[in-house]
């Protein structure tokens, strides 16, 4: 696993961040996302209604977690060999506000693991 430390640039790096899945799935990577499942009060709710709204409008398959409680991680898959796990929101404030952190794994029984938990929800 790889730790990525936490970026301070904004909006931009989440607009760029999409834009890089975007190409991804435009070459043939098999990308999902997942996000919290939040309530139409919370301040982030917003934000992830616009990501999985833009991913969605471009093939890419994202969804919300469906689970007994409010997933605060988030969840990227690609290609069934590498999974990015985090707490970001993809946001501007998240960007720039807020001391986020996200974890790479390749390893099989990691990806497995969270091969299986995409696929219940």
């Amino acid at each position: 696993m790889t730790a990525h430390a936490p970026h301070h640039s904004g909006r931009g790096q989440v607009e760029e961040f999409f834009g890089a899945l975007a190409i991804a799935h435009n070459a043939g990577v098999r990308v999902r996302v997942r996000l919290a499942d939040l309530p139409r009060s919370s301040p982030a709710c917003a934000g992830n209604s616009a990501a999985l709204h833009w991913l969605r409008s471009r093939g890419i398959d994202a969804a919300t977690h469906r689970g007994l409680g409010i997933l605060h991680a988030k969840a990227l898959l690609i290609d069934d060999r590498r999974a990015f796990i985090g707490s970001g929101n993809f946001t501007g404030a998240s960007a720039d506000r807020n001391d986020e952190v996200w974890i790479e794994t390749r390893d099989a029984a990691d990806l497995n693991a969270l091969l299986a938990w995409f696929n219940q929800r």
